[in-house]
């Protein structure tokens, strides 16, 4: 029974891949299909999906296909082929010149659609929610690993670090932008009203083969999964679901931080802030935390205070304003093109970037979460599809606009070899870029691959794992 119900689950998170990936590419040719349509452009098929047809139909010389990968689409538009080539048309002589701002309303259209799905996505994730994401938190450090190079460096629970470099730092997405693209970072914290410069701090490969900053991490909004009953937290009145967010009047950043702060407190009464229901209400209780023994190791045992619940963070969704998600997803993208720009970044923002596996692989893993985090994901992708395809290279849409542009400014054409030479060259570079990024991805997914092997083995061969030491708040 549980090789169905895996089988059928296996099978669901397919099918979203395949919806939202192929949905994303199929809702751009449409942008093109529907805007060539009401411009009267000739269009000789419009096809959902790729590959070998298994279903075609010809309605008013315009062929509709069905094919094999359900995976995008394309559409056929013979009189936007800049170089010219594809306006002999075998059945209908030659097709006439389409004006050049019609020739841009159609290229611009397929953008404007992802761009258009990307803010009703934006919606329905405000609406439905996604789970917690501290990208987009500010950039305080709630835990730092004892012996790790960045508390050798001096940093410590509790620093905001406010600038990266020559960036300045208001989120952990824009700390983990700077990070991937350096063999060391100079940070700026501030701490308890100082600002302290720590320069130089070596940055280690993860196992996506990106950079970053060793031993640091963000906070989380920390749930009660249970309350133990007869503990001190049951009986001040905490409740199931209340998020501990503040102990006596310090900010709760993460659970091994809240552990810290109780045990920090050596028992006193503790004023404990929770916010509570769809309101989030704030709710005041008063506590004194409860010592218990725990057997460390045979014979060995170790004093530690408690009050007497179950954490979790995993049962936490936000709910990101539609501009706040659409502000986010074009900073990320402009900023890589940036980093592109800067003689010390292109290393870096090479290796960020992947290919179709690591965007299938983030899909399938973003469709096993809440629904919200696929959407989210797909997003991203739409805007960051827009973006790219604008771009002045001249076999995207991007090329069409300045070629077209080029024919307003000038009024006449580009020579056409000129043109084909140019398309030559865009062409090779996109399809070796293509093959290189497909080939290291794969590399990379299985190093992933591997890595999460491990942490199953260990888990299974260490079932009472020691946390990882942190700095003490």
């Amino acid at each position: 029974m549980d090789i169905v119900i895996n089988g059928l689950r296996v099978l669901w998170y397919a099918i979203l891949v395949m919806l939202l990936f192929g949905g994303t590419i199929f809702l751009h040719e449409l942008g093109h299909y529907l805007s060539a349509r009401w411009l009267g452009l000739k269009i000789k098929a419009f096809a959902i999906g790729m590959g070998p047809a298994f279903f075609q139909r010809t309605v008013n010389g315009i062929a509709y296909k069905l094919c094999i990968l359900p995976i995008g689409g394309y559409v056929a538009l013979p009189q936007m082929d800049i170089t010219g080539s594809a306006l002999e048309d075998p059945e209908s002589g030659t097709l006439p010149a389409v004006a050049p701002w019609k020739r841009i309303v159609v290229a611009i259209a397929g953008p404007m659609m992802n761009v258009l799905f990307a803010i009703i996505l934006a919606f329905v994730v405000y609406w439905v929610g996604k789970p917690y994401d501290p990208v987009r938190t500010e950039c305080v450090l709630a835990h730092v690993e004892v012996d790790s190079v960045c508390h050798e460096a001096g940093l410590r629970v509790g620093d905001r670090i406010v600038h990266a470099n020559r960036d300045k730092v208001r989120t952990w997405g824009d700390l983990y932008i700077v990070q991937s693209l350096y063999d060391q970072v100079d940070l700026t914290v501030e701490r308890d009203g100082e600002t302290l410069q720590f320069p130089g701090i070596r940055t280690s490969t993860n196992v996506l083969g990106f950079s970053e900053l060793e031993g640091i991490g963000p906070g989380s909004e920390v749930v009660v999964e249970e309350t133990i009953a007869e503990g001190a937290a049951a009986e001040a009145g905490v409740l199931k679901d209340d998020v501990i967010y503040a102990m006596n009047g310090k900010r709760v950043l993460h659970q091994n931080h809240f552990f810290g702060m109780v045990q920090k407190n050596q028992g006193e009464e503790l004023a404990l802030t929770v916010l509570r229901g769809e309101l989030r209400e704030e709710q005041h209780l008063q506590m004194s935390p409860r010592l218990h023994q725990t057997e460390v190791k045979e014979g060995e045992n170790h004093s530690i205070w408690l009050i007497g619940v179950r954490m979790t963070d995993s049962k936490v969704l936000v709910h990101p304003k539609p501009s706040e998600q659409l502000r986010f997803f074009s900073g990320m993208i402009f900023r890589t093109f940036q980093a592109f720009t800067r003689k010390d970044e292109i290393k870096g923002a090479g290796a960020s970037i992947g290919g179709a596996p690591m965007i299938i692989w983030s899909f399938w893993k973003n469709v096993q979460l809440p629904i919200g985090s696929a959407l989210w994901w797909c997003g991203l992708l739409n805007i960051n599809l827009a973006i790219i395809n604008l771009m002045p290279i001249i076999v995207l849409d991007g090329g069409h606009i300045m070629v077209a542009l080029f024919e307003i400014i000038t009024r006449r054409k580009p020579h056409p070899g000129v043109i084909t030479v140019m398309a030559n060259i865009a062409i090779a570079f996109l399809l070796t870029a293509m093959v290189f990024l497909s080939f290291r991805d794969l590399f990379t997914l299985r190093k992933i691959n591997r890595f999460e092997q491990s942490l199953n083995v260990e888990a299974v061969d260490s079932p009472d794992p020691v946390p990882v030491p942190v700095e003490a708040p």
